[in-house]
């Protein structure tokens, strides 16, 4: 690697299936966001690391935050900041405003933990030696079911070595104080990433039907108003809870066959909307989801999302 950037070991995806990942396209840098079968992220990353210097991934950053304005308007990149420095507060709304991205800040850990728990973040920054807890939030990303595979930035002030940092679980450590410039380089280069991981939880407008079974209830008929690649909302009038199991056999508009899988409810408004999160999907149907939504990205815009490498890789900035 060049100039201040050095890879180190990168953490794994933690043994979570990829269902439906959509297809780079061959044009510009696009192979590089979607790794090649039984490649992870970690060893895609370190490779791109190795072989890219800044100023590339910079302009990369820059010609993925325009295609990402021009072809997937409504995703919205959201952050939680862990920091209690005026400084680096200030610091870095700036360089997350210039990309275009979405913070929360939390001054304490217990208020960051909670967060995490009830909301999902595409990166998560977090001052390691500064904040009491801070090192113990670091950790608690990889944890969180919501949060694990968000973008992780370490700040840290000379107690927590880099080494340290990375095995918590940090894809970028940057020592304190924290400059606009290496906020931003470290921002550009995992804000492709980001992207195309918010693209597996991006809701895609339908409307169809689907057969739900939990509990006493089979076979019963619903509404399907969104699908991603993790999930779905449905249209019911009777009562679920979060976390009750459900079986879901899943018509998809120009798919011949009903995609059947294991699911749970995650959250129901009691106004007669759920959603489901997808658990397990079977091979079959993990191909007809996957060309589904690619086919509705494709409709969606010219280009997949393309950006800059930096997912699941451990830098030091």
């Amino acid at each position: 690697m060049r100039g201040k950037v050095t890879a180190e070991s990168g953490a794994d995806n933690g043994g979570n299936e990829e269902v439906g990942k959509p297809v780079a396209d061959s044009r510009g840098f696009d192979i590089l966001a979607t790794p090649l079968p039984g490649a992870s992220w970690a060893g895609l990353s370190r490779q791109i690391t190795r072989c890219l210097p800044l100023p590339i991934l910079d302009y990369f950053g820059y010609l993925g935050r325009f295609r990402l304005r021009t072809t997937m308007q409504a995703m919205v990149l959201q952050s939680l900041l862990l920091c209690r420095d005026s400084e680096t507060l200030r610091v870095f709304r700036r360089a997350l405003d210039d990309l275009g991205i979405g913070l929360e800040a939390a001054t304490g850990a217990e208020s960051a933990l909670e967060r995490l728990e009830r909301s999902k973040f595409d990166a998560v920054i977090v001052d390691c030696d500064d904040v009491a807890g801070g090192a113990d939030v670091l950790v608690a990303v990889q944890q969180a079911p919501s949060n694990k595979r968000a973008i992780v930035i370490a700040l840290i002030n000379g107690t927590t070595s880099m080494r340290a940092a990375f095995e918590m679980g940090a894809h970028f450590a940057i020592d304190k104080p924290v400059s606009m410039e290496r906020a931003l380089r470290a921002l550009r280069a995992a804000h492709g990433f980001m992207v195309a991981e918010q693209r597996r939880y991006f809701r895609h407008p339908v409307d169809t039907k689907a057969r739900l079974s939990f509990g006493p209830v089979r076979d019963l008929v619903c509404r399907v108003t969104n699908v991603s690649d993790g999930g779905m909302a449905v249209a019911l009038k009777e009562q679920v809870s979060p976390g009750m199991t459900v079986e879901v056999r899943l018509e998809l508009p120009g798919v011949a066959e009903n995609v059947e899988l294991k699911g749970e409810f995650a959250w129901s408004d009691g106004k007669g909307n759920a959603g489901v999160r997808f658990i397990y999907v079977p091979i079959e149907g993990k191909r007809w989801l996957g060309k589904w939504l690619n086919d509705r990205v494709k409709e969606e815009g010219p280009d997949p999302v393309l950006e800059s490498p930096s997912r699941q890789r451990s830098v030091a900035i």
